[in-house]
């Protein structure tokens, strides 16, 4: 049986070989088995479609779990991902405006205010004490010397 088999497959490639030569097709004959029994062509379609398993694999398994996975994976990204994301914006303007309100204008802005204010009134109490005497200005300044002196005895 294999021997006859054998047989028929070196019959029929020499008739390929020889027609392939002279330009025909190299894969069959024209009065091969194909052409002359459905069921052998019903076979080699089977076999040139190799089973029919990428047809199988990307119609039905490719598709039918890319779909459901990519439909997935966009409503995690839509509902999960970006909420997170919102959410920690929403925080950080929440956060920027306790920052601007209470330490920026109460703290920073009060601190420059309360010293601009105390300069303000340093002038004009210093301001009054100018009164252009002379003699006034070395009183003031023999009391300051005075005091002075009395506060270094002490601490000494």
């Amino acid at each position: 049986m294999a021997l006859t088999g054998a047989g028929v497959a070196v019959a029929y490639y020499r008739r390929v070989d020889r027609r392939a030569a002279a330009g025909g097709a190299a894969t069959e004959l024209a009065d091969g088995p194909t052409s002359r029994w459905t069921a052998a062509r019903l076979g080699h379609t089977l076999l040139v479609q190799k089973y029919y398993l990428d047809h199988l694999y990307t119609g039905i398994v490719a598709k039918g779990t890319a779909g459901p996975i990519a439909r997935g994976a966009y409503w995690f990204n839509q509902h999960g991902i970006d909420e997170v994301v919102n959410q920690a914006g929403r925080k950080a303007v929440a956060a920027g405006h306790v920052v601007y309100d209470r330490i920026d204008q109460k703290v920073i802005d009060g601190v420059v205010n309360t010293t601009g204010t105390a300069s303000h009134g340093a002038g004009e109490e210093l301001r009054r004490m100018q009164t252009g005497k002379v003699q006034q200005y070395a009183g003031v300044m023999f009391v300051a010397s005075v005091v002075l002196a009395a506060a270094l005895i002490l601490v000494l």
